[in-house]
């Protein structure tokens, strides 16, 4: 596992030159296995909120069906609001193959598409996170959105996926107050902190604390090994926040997330909407009235409690978490959302901080 970490570290510090041509919408698009990363960001001078958008279409014959949703969540992008930056894994090699020029008629000149062969959702988040390591960019938000359904459909996906947009483009998520630096429609502390579904607004000045999310998933694995919860053992990895799950995990990964969410309803918390609480997913789309910013987690530690139990109750586990990953020397500080939602709990303890 370190030599796979070290080469994903050569990785990241060696890559290709992106080949760069023109679509018939007028796009930048660029094609390479591997996106250069970590590039010098031209900026905006109205400052966008810079979306970042990851495209997964397996085959050719899948082109028609997440040509379909994809076109649902970029109609709720704002030219006046939003630049995009698409990285299309798989079939798609051009936005054009998507017949998307409607959508992104508004878009096309602050839009660019990066074709990967084969890559998972990281390497867009890498993308993001390289982007806001920027200084100049520090007070910017950003925003990630995914085609949740093109790999793994399932029942009330469609649902789930607009609710899940809607929240991380919303004005009130990318123009969150200062209590906030992760938004998005809802935010789960189980089974790890997550957004289920993985869609946010976040400001670059915490993204940039974030460990890379290239490494992000064998660092999790390695915390996971080291420190073994014998009640939570058995569960599978998304219980626990590893390999594929360990993507929606990454922006909750620092103890200084200050996550809001959105959804006002006490119906939906996290995993896919069923026919008991569909409704309010629906509702939460089609009602602004639904929708107020708060701070979360907005409901008390039993709300959140579903399957995977225990896993995630335990404060301990966490706060060593933290620590592991991120070597800290201190404790969370007193705004940590931890200490308000676990203090009904009384079967925890500080790990030695030294």
């Amino acid at each position: 596992m370190q030599c796979q970490c070290l080469m994903v570290q050569m990785l990241a510090l060696v890559l290709p030159v992106l080949s760069l041509d023109c679509d018939a919408t007028g796009m930048l698009q660029s094609s390479s296995a591997r996106p250069k990363q970590d590039t010098a960001w031209p900026r905006d001078a109205d400052q966008k909120n810079m979306v970042f958008y990851n495209l997964y279409v397996g085959d050719v014959e899948d082109i028609p069906v997440v040509s379909d949703f994809v076109k649902a969540q970029l109609s709720h992008l704002d030219a006046a609001r939003h630049s995009l930056r698409i990285h299309s894994i798989g079939a798609i090699q051009k936005t054009s193959e998507l017949e998307l020029e409607p959508q992104l008629a508004a878009l096309a000149e602050t839009t660019e598409l990066i074709h990967h062969d084969e890559a998972q959702e990281n390497s867009t988040l890498h993308d993001l996170w390289s982007y806001c390591r920027d200084p100049k960019v520090s007070s910017e938000v950003v925003v990630y959105l995914h085609s949740k359904g093109s790999f793994h459909p399932h029942q009330y996906q469609a649902e789930k996926r607009e609710y899940m947009t809607i929240g991380a483009v919303s004005k009130e998520c990318t123009n969150m107050p200062e209590m906030c630096n992760v938004c998005s429609s809802r935010m789960s502390p189980f089974p790890t902190p997550h957004t289920p579904g993985n869609m946010w607004a976040a400001r670059c000045s915490y993204i940039s604390k974030l460990i890379d999310p290239l490494l992000f998933e064998d660092a999790m694995d390695m915390f996971v090994a080291k420190h073994h919860d014998s009640q939570c053992a058995d569960s599978d990895d998304s219980c626990r926040g590893l390999k594929r799950f360990s993507n929606e995990h990454w922006v909750y990964s620092h103890f200084d997330a200050r996550p809001c969410d959105l959804d006002s309803s006490h119906s939906y918390f996290w995993g896919s909407p069923g026919e008991k609480n569909l409704q309010a997913v629906v509702d939460f789309v089609s009602l602004a009235p639904a929708r107020v910013l708060q701070p979360a987690p907005r409901f008390d530690f039993k709300s959140y409690r579903r399957t995977c139990r225990p896993c995630g109750e335990n404060m301990t586990h966490l706060l060593e978490e933290y620590k592991e990953l991120y070597k800290e020397d201190k404790e969370p500080p007193s705004t940590w959302w931890g200490w308000k939602f676990f203090k009904s709990q009384d079967d925890w303890k500080l790990p030695d901080w030294k």
